[in-house]
């Protein structure tokens, strides 16, 4: 076993008072992430992969997983729901991608998957898709909002703090390889 990351468990309350829209950089656009066809499928798989593009969090699991397997892991253990699940365009590219899903029993939600392709970085499309992704559970009644996250990954650590995150827990994650 090797040492994969540092993680922070970090949650923010939802409260009730109204969404607030979503400021969307010129030229972006969201979608509903396609899961049901094929081409959903390769163009999300693709996403995925191009966020983890020189990403900070948790970069040892780069590799380790075909963008295919990614998402099967994702859609096998996640609920789906294309209200919870976002992609965001930019330019006619997918550009971005944030996966909620609720907490069984609870009135809460996990983020599960939160990404930006390295190209569509630093253009203030993560603080919109996060905003969008918080206001949408506000309109399903959710009352708070959990998530895993590096504590390297200073860039995530930043926006999540900016949206009212606080941290709950620390834990160290190894990583052992079966093949």
């Amino acid at each position: 076993m090797r040492r994969l990351a540092t993680l922070g468990y970090y949650e923010r309350a939802l409260p009730r008072r109204g969404r607030v829209a979503a400021s969307w950089p010129a030229g972006a656009s969201i979608t509903a992430c396609d899961v049901q066809s094929d081409e959903g499928h390769a163009t999300l798989s693709a996403l995925l992969q191009a966020t983890y593009e020189a990403t900070l969090d948790c970069p040892a699991l780069a590799g380790l997983r075909t963008p295919q397997e990614t998402l099967e892991g994702h859609l096998a253990t996640h609920a789906v729901d294309p209200d919870l699940w976002t992609m965001v365009w930019l330019e006619g590219r997918p550009a971005a991608v944030s996966m909620c899903a609720p907490l069984p029993g609870t009135d809460a939600a996990e983020l599960v998957y939160f990404g930006v392709a390295r190209w569509a970085r630093g253009r203030g499309i993560g603080p919109a898709l996060l905003q969008h992704s918080i206001g949408r559970l506000e309109h399903r009644g959710v009352c708070s909002l959990h998530l895993a996250c590096d504590e390297a990954n200073a860039p995530a650590l930043h926006l999540y703090h900016n949206a009212g995150f606080h941290r709950t827990m620390r834990r160290i994650a190894f990583i052992h390889a079966l093949r």
